[in-house]
């Protein structure tokens, strides 16, 4: 399955039940390649990240090794918080609120 921004517009509610469709037919043997911006979605629901800048490959592997602070910050230009969650573990990635002059 390809599929563009599935998950845009939609409220979490849909969100999840959409990608946990989608999780369940990769377990049953079929492959999907998703493109998202949510990178909290991403770790959560993707194997793999392929991370692009500008078209080109910045990062390929599993979101633990392509989602750090250098390469986010590298990526979009501003600082963001990388924790774990306390439950599962999973990297959790927010923007850091920041005074603009």
């Amino acid at each position: 399955m390809l599929l563009d921004e599935p998950t845009a517009s939609l409220d979490i509610g849909h969100e999840s039940l959409l990608l946990n469709i989608l999780s369940h037919h990769c377990q049953q043997g079929k492959s999907a390649l998703i493109a998202i911006h949510n990178l909290n979605t991403a770790i959560t629901f993707c194997d793999r990240l392929l991370l692009l800048k500008n078209g080109q490959q910045i990062a390929f592997d599993t979101p633990q090794k392509v989602l750090t602070p250098q390469q986010i910050t590298a990526l979009y230009q501003h600082h963001v918080s990388v924790s774990y969650h306390p439950d599962n573990k999973n990297l959790i990635i927010l923007p850091q609120r920041q005074r603009i002059i």
